[in-house]
């Protein structure tokens, strides 16, 4: 099985109140959605909320730059490889896990948005 897309999508939030405390206010929520396709069309998607103002360094853009510059790509490295930390009979609710992969074509930033989309699909 092999992994075909890795896309992240940032997601602002407004809150109906903002609300705050000690470590600063909120005026929105924050999230990063990562999407994960195979080749079978298996979607596996995540979440990673920006921590309060304050409390971290962490931004909206870094956990962007993170997902896409390092995670990514180690992601794509561990092709063909079991996940790491899998035991003897690991199964998921999908059922038994294959081998990591990585995709089948380059994926780079491409137009105004600068969205990675694979060499499959230059013109889009």
């Amino acid at each position: 099985m092999k992994i075909v897309a890795i896309d992240t999508y940032p997601l602002v939030l407004p809150v109906q109140e903002i609300y705050g405390g000690a470590a600063g206010f909120l005026e929105d929520c924050r999230s990063l959605i990562v999407r994960v396709e195979t080749e079978n069309g298996i979607e596996g998607w995540g979440e990673a909320t920006q921590g309060r103002p304050g409390n971290t360094y962490e931004t909206l853009e870094t956990m962007e730059i993170m997902a896409r510059k390092y995670f990514a790509p180690a992601l794509i490295k561990m092709d063909g490889r079991a996940l790491p930390g899998e035991k003897e009979n690991f199964l998921t609710f999908q059922g038994e896990n294959g081998n990591l992969s990585r995709p089948l074509y380059d994926f780079k930033p491409r137009g105004q948005s600068g969205k990675m989309i694979s060499d499959l699909f230059p013109n889009l």
